[in-house]
This record gives C-alpha cells, sequence and structure tokens, in this order.
C-alpha cells in the first residue's frame, strides 16, 4: 500500500516539475531558465540529471545503513569544504551517466538495502529526473533526500509522503559567513524554512558541521534556533571538517560547540558504538579494489575490502572503537 501511495505521488509531481523546469525556481537563486531545453542556471545541473558516483554506504546514520548512495552533479551552492566537488568535476568529464539508466539497478538495491540516498551535489536539482527514475521501480526501500536545504517552500511539499528521512545540512547562520564559505548570504533564511516545513509530516535529522572560527557566529546561533523551533529533531554535530587549505578545527572548538549543545538541552543524534567486528562485518560486505588520488594528494577508497580493514587497525589502531564519522569513513569517503 505504501509502495503505491508513492507511485502515484511521484507519476502525479511529474508535471508540476516539468512546469516549474521550464523557468527554473526550484531553489531561491530563481534563475528562470529553461532547463527542459538543456539551459543551465547557477547549479549547473544537466537534465537528464547526471550521476558521478554511486556505491553502498555503511558510514552513514545508522537508522538508513546500508544505504544504496546516488550523487548527482549539480548544486546550488559553493561550499570551500566540499569533498566531493574534485569527484564531481572529474566525473562530468569522464564517466558520469544519466540517472535513468540506473532503472534496473534501482529495483536490486530496494532489495538489498536498507534505504536508496539521493546525494550531491544537490538532489533538489535534480529532482525530476530522479522523480521519472523512480516511477519506473516497484519497490521502494526507505528514501533518503541528503540535502543542503536551501529550496524553494514548495519541495517539502512535493517531497511529502515520498521522502521518507530528510537528512538535512544546516551548517551556516550569519549572511556574510555563508556568503564567504558558501556563495549563499541568503542560506539561513530559506534553509530554516524549508527545515520547518519538511519536519512537519516527514523524520528529519539535521547535520551541523563545526568550521573553524564559526562556534560564535554560526554553531551558537544554529544551536538556539534549533532549541527553539524544533526541539524534538535530532542534531548531528560533525567534527569531521576537511579543506584543502590546511585550515583544520580545534579540539577546543569540538569540545565547547558539544559542551554548549548539551547544555541547552538539544536532542542530540547518538552515534552507535562501533568495535572491530561491527566494522569487520561491515566492510567484508562491500567488494572492490579502486583506489581514488585527488590532485591534492586526499586518498579515497570508495570500497572497503575486508584486506584492507585489516591492514588499517594496524596503522590507526585508535579507530577500532570510534564513531564512524570521526576519523575513519567507510564507503567512498577519507580515511586516514
Amino acid at each position: 500500500m505504501q509502495n503505491d501511495i508513492k507511485k502515484l505521488k511521484i507519476l502525479n509531481s511529474i508535471e508540476l516539475l516539468k512546469s516549474i523546469m521550464c523557468s527554473c525556481t526550484l531553489c531561491p537563486r530563481k534563475c528562470k531558465i529553461n532547463r527542459l531545453k538543456g539551459e543551465r542556471g547557477f547549479c549547473k545541473a544537466a537534465y537528464p540529471a547526471k550521476v558521478f558516483y554511486h556505491n553502498v554506504l555503511y558510514g552513514e546514520e545508522i537508522e538508513v545503513c546500508p544505504t544504496y548512495s546516488i550523487f548527482l552533479l549539480g548544486c546550488n551552492m559553493r561550499c570551500k569544504f566540499c569533498y566531493v566537488k574534485n569527484r564531481a568535476k572529474k566525473g562530468s568529464k569522464t564517466n558520469a551517466f544519466d540517472v535513468k539508466d540506473l532503472k534496473i539497478h534501482l529495483e536490486e538495491m530496494a532489495e538489498k538495502c536498507k534505504s536508496i540516498s539521493f546525494v550531491g551535489g544537490e538532489p533538489t536539482v535534480n529532482i525530476l529526473s530522479v522523480f521519472e527514475t523512480l516511477a519506473h521501480i516497484s519497490i521502494f526501500p526507505l528514501l533518503i533526500w541528503n540535502t543542503n536545504m536551501y529550496m524553494d517552500i514548495r519541495v517539502p511539499e512535493i517531497l511529502y509522503e515520498i521522502v521518507d528521512l530528510y537528512i538535512a545540512d544546516l551548517h551556516f547562520y550569519s549572511k556574510q559567513c555563508s556568503m564567504n564559505v558558501a556563495k549563499t548570504s541568503d542560506y539561513f533564511e530559506h534553509a530554516s524554512k524549508a527545515l520547518k516545513l519538511a519536519s512537519q509530516n516527514t523524520k528529519v535529522i539535521v547535520r551541523t558541521l563545526l568550521l573553524p572560527n564559526h562556534i560564535e557566529c554560526c554553531f551558537f546561533p544554529i544551536a538556539n534556533w534549533m532549541k527553539q523551533n524544533l526541539p524534538e529533531v535530532s542534531l548531528h554535530i560533525m567534527d569531521n571538517y576537511y579543506s584543502q587549505n590546511r585550515e583544520s578545527l580545534k579540539k577546543e572548538e569540538i569540545t565547547i560547540a558539544k559542551e554548549y549543545a548539551q547544555s541547552i538541552g538539544l536532542n542530540l543524534y547518538k552515534e552507535p558504538f562501533v568495535n572491530e567486528r561491527t566494522l569487520q562485518n561491515i566492510a567484508s560486505k562491500t567488494i572492490g579494489e579502486e583506489i581514488i588520488i585527488e590532485e591534492d594528494g586526499k586518498i579515497i577508497f570508495p570500497n572497503l575490502t575486508q584486506e584492507f580493514l585489516d591492514i588499517s587497525t594496524f596503522l590507526a589502531p585508535e579507530n577500532l572503537e570510534l564513531k564512524i564519522r570521526k576519523d575513519m569513513f567507510i564507503g567512498g569517503e577519507k580515511i586516514e
């Protein structure tokens, strides 16, 4: 029955999305270009949407894992710390393909995985292609919208009864900060509105990435806003900031942020304790030998094998009993 509801809502939304995209106003930038004719706005997203990476990930929030994650080209923000932008650039020049080509694969993954996650870039700027692809499958696991929430307020209503969980970013508060770091001065104004709408009828986990020198100007106000407006929504404080300019997050900043969040009684997301056996079981399910070395020297392991995990336990033994998203990431993310 739930599958039928999703399918019907998806089909009914496609024409509406086409009408929006013929003069695109999917996000607050309101480029008003005809994306159905191949025109591209600030997000640079193509139509049909392009996939630059897809894989089963085990290092996301425990509620969604294992999740078949589909990374789509195009984003309406320009975050300096974005760890996927180099891969996206390479994918756009080499092996990117239409998301519609995943139709058959989606059916298979829907049976094997707990969820399907749409990631970016930003999935919202590719929502029409996502819906056109989902319209061809009959089995729906949990559908996850991994988003920066910089979207038009119509989007949460369109996603209602289709998306089961938002994993929503909320990183910046002040206009100056969001402009300097992400070229999006009105980010919080629009993201907070969309977040409140989405949380009215859909489960949300909010991720806030701690940024160096942005605890007082961004984290504190975000924490206060969450307490006042979304006290029941889980806030996942992320301390895995990475920047190519070698700027780093200080341990004191992490401590101050987390202690403040606890002091005001935020509903903090609790990451599960992961021991060696759990990590090994997770890694043994992932097959592959690909290693990607970025231009800046960062090494990415999209797929972990059991053999690599065994080696990593000697390289970084302190990571054996560590939160999943601290220094060790599984499935397409950084491992140090």
